[in-house]
C-alpha cells in the first residue's frame, strides 16, 4: 500500500486510501496553488473524480477555496458517493479561514437537525459578520420565526434580538438579496411595497400577488398596479394571481387580460384547479380534490371529489355501494345545500353546531363571485326567497358571511357580510350578482313590501353600536340594483336600551307599515307609520320624536336613494 513521504504528510489527510487516490493523479508532494489551478480546470471540463481528488489536496495544504470545493463535490456526490458529513468537515475547515460561504453551506446542512440548530445560527451570523448577505438572511429569518407569535412570553433581550433581526433581513433586501426582499414582503404582508417591489421585479412571483393584494386595502386603490402586478404573479408561475385577476375581471376592475375561464385553465396548470372546477370542468374538481388530499385537507378534498363524481368522473366517486352521490342534474336535495352549491360553485362542507343543533354550510374556499382570497371561506347565514331584481322569475338572496373584505380607512381590513343574489334557471340554481354589502339585514325584523314592478324591496332596521346603556338604530328600505344595492334612510333613533325597546316592523292590508317603541317599565307604545303605495313609504304618524325628554333622540326623513356602503 502506498504511504504519503514524509515531506509532504499533513496533519489532516493521513488515511493511506486518500493518498492512493493522490499519488494515482500524481499530486500528492505538488503545492497548494498548483494543486488548486488544476482542480479548477478539472471542475470547468467536469472530471469530477479528478477535481475531487486535486481539492482534498489543496485543502490538505491550506488552500481554502478547495475546501469550499470539496465540500460543494462531497454533497453532491460528485466524484465519490454522497458524503454530507465530509462535506460539513470540508466547509468548516473553510468557514475556519474566513471565508463565509463555507460557514453558510454548514450551517444549511446542520440547521436540519435540532441539536445543531444553535451552531448553525452561530455560523450563518458569523458570514454574515463576514459580509455575506444569504447567510444575514438566513440567520435573521430564523430569529424572526422562532418569536413569531410569542411576542407576550419573550424577554426584552430577545424582542431586542428580533428587532435587530428584521432589521438585519430589511438591510439583506437593500443590498440586493431576493430572498430577503421576499421575506420582508411576506412577514409585512405586503405592507413592506419597496420591499415587495424589489422582490417582484427580481422575479419572485408570490411577491408580486402579495404587493397586489396589499395595494387593494389602499383606501384609494390603484386598479391598473393590482392588475400589473398580479398579471406578472400569474406569469411567474403564482396560481393565486391567476385566480385574482379572474376574480377581477368577473368583478369588472381589470381590462384587457385574459378570459375568466384562461386565467382559471391557467391556475389550474400551475396546480390550483379550484376556479376551473368552479366553472364546471369535472377533471379539474378531481384534480384539486388529488391536491388538497396530497396536503392533508380531507374536509375540503372530499367536497370537491364529490363534485367532481356528479359530473360524472368516475374515479372521484367512493367505491361501489358506500354512498356515491347521484348525478348532479337528477339529485334532488334541501334548499340550503342548494343555495350553497350555486354560491360556492363546488360541494359545499357541511357540519352541526353542537350547541344549537342547527346544520351549516360553508365553501372549500371563496369562491371567485367574491373580491379576495382568504382562510375563511363564505358560511351560509340566512336566505330571502322571492324577486328582487327581475320580476316574476323565483330568486333568492343568500346572506353569507366570509371572505376578506377591504374597508375603506387604510387601516382596517376585516370579514363582513356578503348578498348573493341566486336564479332558478332551467331549474338550477345559478349566480346572478355578488354584493359586498351588509345589508339588507335577513333575520326576522326584516319586512319585505312588493313595489309596483313586481319586485321586492326590503324595510329592515340598521342597528348601530349600543354602549353604556345607549344605543343607535335607523330604519330603512334597501332594494337591489345591478351594479349595487341602493338604501333610503326613513329614521334614526338614539336611545337607552334599558328603558326603551322597537318592535319588529309589520304591515296591513291597505299598505300601512308600523314601528312601536316600548317603555320597558311601565305601559304605553309609541307609534310610527308610513304608507307603502308601491314605489315609496309615505310618514302618517309620528309619537317618537317627542320623547326626546324621556331619552329617546328620533328624527324621520323622507331620505333619497344612496348606495349602501360596500365593502368592496
Amino acid at each position: 500500500m502506498n504511504t504519503p513521504p514524509a515531506s509532504c504528510a499533513t496533519p489532516w489527510l493521513l488515511h493511506p486510501l486518500v493518498w492512493a487516490l493522490l499519488l494515482s493523479v500524481g499530486a500528492a508532494c505538488e503545492s497548494g496553488p498548483t494543486l488548486e489551478t488544476k482542480a479548477q480546470q478539472a471542475a470547468a471540463e467536469n472530471r469530477h473524480e479528478d477535481a475531487l481528488k486535486l481539492s482534498m489536496r489543496a485543502c490538505s495544504k491550506d488552500v481554502f477555496t478547495s475546501c469550499l470545493r470539496m465540500g460543494n463535490l462531497l454533497a453532491e456526490g460528485l466524484g465519490a458517493p454522497k458524503d454530507e458529513a465530509g462535506a460539513v468537515k470540508a466547509w468548516l475547515r473553510a468557514c475556519d479561514a474566513q471565508l463565509p460561504e463555507g460557514c453558510s453551506k454548514a450551517a444549511s446542512v446542520l440547521a436540519r437537525t435540532p441539536a445543531e440548530f444553535e451552531r448553525a445560527q452561530a455560523l450563518d451570523k458569523k458570514a454574515c459578520t463576514l459580509g455575506y448577505q444569504p447567510s444575514c438572511v438566513e440567520w435573521s429569518w430564523r430569529v424572526v420565526e422562532a418569536l413569531s407569535g410569542k411576542f407576550s412570553e419573550a424577554s426584552k433581550q430577545q424582542l431586542d434580538e428580533y428587532g435587530h433581526a428584521f432589521a438585519t433581513l430589511r438591510d439583506a433586501c437593500r443590498a440586493g438579496e431576493r430572498r430577503g426582499c421576499e421575506l420582508v414582503c411576506m412577514k409585512t404582508k405586503g405592507d413592506a411595497q419597496e420591499a415587495c417591489g424589489a422582490a417582484c421585479d427580481k422575479g419572485s412571483a408570490s411577491s408580486c400577488h402579495t404587493i397586489a393584494q396589499a395595494r387593494l386595502r389602499d383606501e384609494k386603490r390603484d386598479l391598473k398596479k393590482v392588475q400589473a402586478f398580479e398579471t406578472k404573479a400569474c406569469e411567474g408561475g403564482e396560481p393565486e394571481g391567476c385566480l385574482s385577476l379572474a376574480r377581477g375581471v368577473k368583478r369588472g376592475w381589470f381590462k384587457g387580460v385574459k378570459s375568466v375561464a384562461e386565467l382559471a385553465r391557467r391556475a389550474c396548470e400551475l396546480g390550483d384547479c379550484s376556479a376551473a372546477c368552479e366553472l364546471g370542468d369535472a377533471p379539474a374538481c378531481h384534480s384539486e380534490a388529488q391536491r388538497l388530499a396530497a396536503k392533508g385537507d380531507k374536509e375540503a378534498s372530499e367536497a370537491y371529489a364529490v363534485t367532481a363524481c356528479r359530473r360524472g368522473v368516475a374515479a372521484a366517486c367512493p367505491a361501489q355501494g358506500s354512498g356515491a352521490p347521484e348525478p348532479e342534474s337528477t339529485e334532488a336535495s334541501d334548499e340550503p345545500l342548494e343555495l350553497m352549491r350555486a354560491v360556492c360553485g363546488v360541494e359545499p362542507i357541511r357540519g352541526l353546531n353542537p350547541h344549537t343543533q342547527k346544520e351549516w354550510f360553508t365553501c372549500p374556499r371563496c369562491p371567485l363571485a367574491f373580491t379576495a382570497n382568504d382562510a375563511h371561506a363564505p358560511t351560509f347565514d340566512a336566505v330571502a326567497l322571492g324577486s328582487f331584481f327581475e320580476p316574476e322569475r323565483k330568486e333568492a338572496l343568500v346572506s353569507v358571511e366570509g371572505c376578506e373584505g377591504y374597508e375603506f380607512s387604510g387601516i382596517t381590513r376585516g370579514t363582513f357580510g356578503r348578498r348573493m343574489l341566486l336564479a332558478k334557471v332551467d331549474g338550477q340554481w345559478k349566480q346572478i350578482r355578488y354584493y359586498p354589502n351588509n345589508h339588507p339585514a335577513l333575520g326576522e325584523s326584516t319586512l319585505r313590501l312588493r313595489a309596483n314592478d313586481g319586485t321586492e324591496v326590503f324595510f329592515s332596521s340598521e342597528s348601530g353600536d349600543c354602549r353604556m346603556g345607549g344605543c343607535s338604530e335607523g330604519w330603512a328600505l334597501t332594494r337591489l340594483k345591478k351594479k349595487n344595492i341602493e338604501q333610503k334612510v326613513l329614521l334614526t333613533s338614539d336611545y337607552d336600551d334599558s328603558r326603551w325597546s322597537w318592535s319588529k316592523p309589520s304591515s296591513s292590508d291597505d299598505g300601512t307599515v308600523r314601528l312601536m317603541l316600548f317603555p320597558t317599565e311601565g305601559e304605553g307604545e309609541y307609534i310610527i307609520e308610513w304608507k307603502w303605495d308601491g314605489e315609496d313609504l309615505t310618514l302618517q304618524r309620528d309619537d317618537v320624536s317627542s320623547l326626546k325628554e324621556r331619552g329617546v333622540r328620533a328624527k324621520t326623513s323622507e331620505g333619497s336613494w344612496r348606495a349602501a356602503r360596500s365593502y368592496d
